[in-house]
């Protein structure tokens, strides 16, 4: 530590020097403090879990920025700078992207009678009835950047009733598919988008929606 008369800096004396003025003076310290050390000067001091100094932060087995740990994959703490999802998915979470489905906002179910979807007309080819429908979604990756076109896709559950058995209905952020219907009351379509960006990751949004008609 420093003489005692250097009472006008941050760090007067040593902290053993501290204490036995903190037992036995009152006053003075009020005036002075320990002489703790510096994270990052590479020196650990007793306040610090650890200190690997210009390596603090580094990653794996090294002591994180603050000193209050040495960072390790597995222990529940995505540490900042330099864990990530892509790194440590068990700390961080997976990169999944970010989406949802805009249009519409909600599941449209069978007791909700929205006059939105009644159908359109029926097809006297396919014997069946049909419902214009516009679906639109945001997407984004995990680091915030926005997902277009083909990364998007849009599939229904409806094989059994769909043309040719074709469950694919597009792809891109905003499209009008047909949806068909062999019932006159009515039929529910679960449609599924799934988003995914260019390393792979993906991520799959439902939304369900019943079309109808007055029989």
């Amino acid at each position: 530590g420093r003489p005692l008369g250097d009472l006008d800096e941050d760090c007067d004396v040593d902290l053993d020097d501290y204490m036995m003025f903190s037992n036995n003076f009152t006053g003075i310290v009020d005036q002075i403090g320990p002489c703790f050390g510096k994270c990052g000067d590479g020196t650990r001091q007793p306040e610090e879990a650890c200190d690997d100094g210009g390596d603090n932060g580094r990653g794996e087995g090294f002591c994180n920025l603050p000193c209050t740990r040495i960072q390790t994959c597995g222990d529940d703490i995505c540490e900042l700078w330099t864990e990530s999802c892509a790194m440590c998915p068990g700390d961080c979470g997976t990169c999944d992207p970010n989406a949802a489905i805009t249009t519409p906002p909600n599941d449209v179910l069978p007791g909700d009678n929205n006059i939105n979807f009644i159908y359109d007309g029926f097809d006297e080819a396919l014997a069946l009835y049909y419902k214009d429908v516009t679906l639109e979604a945001s997407a984004t990756d995990y680091l915030g950047t926005a997902l277009t076109g083909t990364s998007l896709v849009w599939t229904t559950d409806r094989s059994d009733i769909q043309p040719g058995g074709v469950t694919l209905l597009g792809t891109g952020t905003s499209l009008t598919v047909r949806l068909y219907s062999n019932q006159c009351f009515g039929v529910t379509h679960t449609i599924t988008l799934t988003v995914t960006d260019g390393d792979g990751n993906f991520v799959t949004v439902l939304r369900k929606i019943f079309i109808w008609n007055l029989c």
